[in-house]
C-alpha cells in the first residue's frame, strides 16, 4: 500500500506586484509538477482571523519590518 504525503506552500507576492495573470502561471507550475492549487477560500476554515497589523509605510520601510 503506497501512501502519500501532501505538502502545503505558501506564497506570498506583495500588492504592489501582483497581477491576476501570476496565479495562473503559479497554479501551471503546480499542474505541471504533479501539484495543484487551492481557490480562494478552500481553506479558510481551518483559520481564525484574531487581529490586523497595520504600519504607516513613511514613518516604517517595509524593508525594516520584514528584518
Amino acid at each position: 500500500m503506497k501512501s502519500k504525503i501532501g505538502e502545503v506552500t505558501e506564497i506570498s507576492v506583495s500588492g504592489e506586484k501582483w497581477n491576476h495573470g501570476r496565479a495562473g502561471d503559479i497554479r501551471a507550475i503546480f499542474t505541471k509538477c504533479g501539484g495543484n492549487l487551492a481557490e480562494t477560500g478552500s481553506v479558510s476554515f481551518l483559520f481564525k482571523k484574531v487581529g490586523l497589523i497595520e504600519f504607516d509605510k513613511s514613518i516604517c520601510p517595509e524593508d525594516d519590518i520584514i528584518e
